[in-house]
Order: structure tokens, then sequence, then C-alpha cells
């Protein structure tokens, strides 16, 4: 059961840090980005939405009703924010250690 909560916050979570990355290309930001090239950064999120996206969707059926074991709205709710939160989470601490490494 824990199993499709695990799933949905892993999805999100990698398709978040893969927006994050992307909004920083947007932006003309290089701190938060994973490679210092755009075209780099480009692909390697489009990469982690592709294989969040088949990760969730391509592994089991995942048209499933709240109560047939499904998520309900608040459940997905929370996940998601937890995720997102948890991706810019990751990519603060990637640039702390960053900073720490230059100095």
């Amino acid at each position: 059961m824990f199993d499709f909560y695990i799933d949905y916050y892993v999805a999100c979570l990698v398709a978040s840090y893969a927006v994050v990355q992307i909004a920083s290309v947007a932006s003309q930001k290089i701190i938060p980005r994973v490679f210092n090239g755009v075209f780099k950064t480009v692909v390697f999120s489009i990469f982690c939405l592709i294989v969040a996206f088949s990760f969730f969707f391509l592994t089991e059926d995942r048209n499933i009703n709240d109560y047939s074991g499904g998520l309900d709205a608040n459940q997905q709710a929370i996940l998601f924010y937890l995720a997102v939160v948890s991706s810019i989470w990751i990519n603060r601490l990637k640039i702390n250690i960053k900073s720490v490494i230059k100095n």
C-alpha cells in the first residue's frame, strides 16, 4: 500500500527538480544548475521529466479511485508539497556544499 505513496512522492520529487533546473536556465542563474552548460541542463531536465513520468505511470496501473487504494486529493496535495519542498532543499544543499568546497 505504501509503495503507491512512495512512487508518487519520488515521481513528483524528480519532476520538480527538473522544473527547478529549467527555471534556472530561463532565469539565467548559473548557481542552482547541475551542469554549467545550458544544453546539458535542459537535456538533463527533459530526461528527468521522462523518467519521472515513466516511473510513475508505466510501472503499474495508476488509474485507481481513492476508495480502491489510490490517493485522495488531500494526500496528493501534501505529497506534492513535500516533494517540491524536498527538491528545493536538495538544490539548496547542493549550492551550500559547492560554496563550502570553494572556500
